[in-house]
């Protein structure tokens, strides 16, 4: 059985609890044939970039992965954060995703699901939202017509 790092994700812990965030991620990580053994979160001033984590990259051996409670948790700066996903895949480990019931298991796979990562992280901006919200509006307002033909 595989053994996994679970990191849980302290922007949302008022909303989804510690106890909450675990109970999924046992429950997806289960559903792959692994375990939790160890678990932690980052200091809520550190997460955007993610010095706990980084720090316990260093010192965490003999684990397969890290699952994650969702993979918001890499773009919680102003880029989504390929360079540390890419530096955990070159070190062998497996990144899982609770929330969004997702993975990425080796380099090639991040090349290959690049594009929706960076699809999802740009849509979830709330800037972006903002602006898409604008825009829909200015839709909403331009009257329905009938063209003939």
């Amino acid at each position: 059985m595989k053994e996994y790092f679970f990191w849980m994700d302290s922007n949302i812990i008022r909303y989804i609890p510690q106890p909450a965030q675990r109970i999924l991620a046992q429950h997806y990580i289960e559903k792959n044939n692994g375990k939790i053994v160890y678990y932690s979160a980052e200091e809520l001033i550190a997460t955007p970039k993610q010095l706990g984590l980084r720090e316990k990259l260093t010192r965490t051996k003999e684990i397969n992965g890290f699952i994650f409670f969702t993979i918001k948790q890499f773009g919680y700066q102003e880029e989504f954060d390929f360079i540390l996903m890419k530096n955990m895949l070159n070190k062998g480990l497996e990144l899982h995703f609770a929330r969004e019931e997702y993975s990425i298991l080796n380099l090639k796979e991040l090349e290959e699901k690049f594009n929706w990562l960076y699809l999802y992280f740009y849509s979830n901006k709330s800037s972006n939202l903002r602006l898409f919200k604008q825009k829909y509006s200015i839709l909403k307002s331009i009257p329905d017509t009938t063209v003939s033909y």
